[in-house]
C-alpha cells in the first residue's frame, strides 16, 4: 500500500450525504427513488424502515418518493408504516435463479412481489423476457430494467413492454427516441 494513501484519501473522499441533506439539496423540484439495503449477511438493519418514513414525511415529500428494496420484507414494512409510499421491488439474477429452480414461473413470481406490497419491479436487463413482462403487467406492477446503455438494448426492452429504463446514458435515450427507430 502506498505510504501517502490515507492523505490522498482525505483529499478526494467526499462525505456521503444524510438522507435528510439529499432532501435539502433537490427540495421539491425533483422525484427521489431511495434503496433500503440489508447488510452484508442479508439482514434488515432493525427500525431503518421507520426512519426513512419519517425523513420522507418530515420532507413532505411522499408523493414524490419511492421506496426500493432487493428484501421483500422491507417493502412490506414500508407498506406498514406508510402505505402511500411508492414500492419498487428490485429482483436480481439469484433471485430469479431460486425461482426457477423452485419451478416458480413468471405468474407465481408476479403474485409473490404483489403480496410483499411491489407496486413496481426493477429487473436486471439480461432477465427480462416477454412471459416475465407479460405475468408483471397482468398482475398490475409497471417493469423496469436496469442498467441499459446501449441504444439497441433500450428499443428491445422497449418492444417488450418494459415501463422504465435506468441508465448512464439519458441523454442518448433522449436523443434517439426523439429521431425514432430508425433516424
Amino acid at each position: 500500500m502506498r505510504k501517502d494513501y490515507p492523505k490522498l484519501l482525505r483529499r478526494y473522499a467526499q462525505p456521503i450525504p444524510t438522507l435528510q441533506e439529499v432532501y435539502d439539496l433537490i427540495g421539491a423540484r425533483v422525484p427521489i427513488l431511495i434503496e433500503i439495503k440489508v447488510d452484508a449477511q442479508g439482514n434488515r438493519y432493525s427500525g431503518i424502515e421507520q426512519k426513512v418514513v419519517e425523513v420522507v414525511r418530515q420532507n413532505k415529500a411522499i408523493a414524490r418518493t419511492t421506496i426500493g428494496s432487493f428484501d421483500l420484507p422491507t417493502l412490506q414494512e414500508i407498506q406498514r408504516v406508510e402505505p402511500q409510499l411508492a414500492r419498487i421491488a428490485f429482483i436480481s439474477t439469484a433471485y430469479l435463479s431460486k425461482k426457477g429452480m423452485r419451478g416458480q414461473g413468471p405468474e407465481e413470481i408476479a403474485a409473490e412481489l404483489r403480496a410483499a406490497g411491489a407496486q413496481s419491479v426493477g429487473i436486471e436487463k439480461s432477465y427480462v423476457a416477454k412471459p416475465l413482462v407479460t405475468a408483471f403487467k397482468q398482475a398490475g406492477l409497471r417493469v423496469g430494467a436496469w442498467t441499459v446503455d446501449d441504444f439497441v438494448e433500450m428499443w428491445n426492452l422497449i418492444d417488450l413492454g418494459v415501463d422504465t429504463i435506468t441508465t448512464n446514458r439519458p441523454n442518448l435515450l433522449i436523443e434517439k427516441y426523439r429521431q425514432g427507430r430508425n433516424p
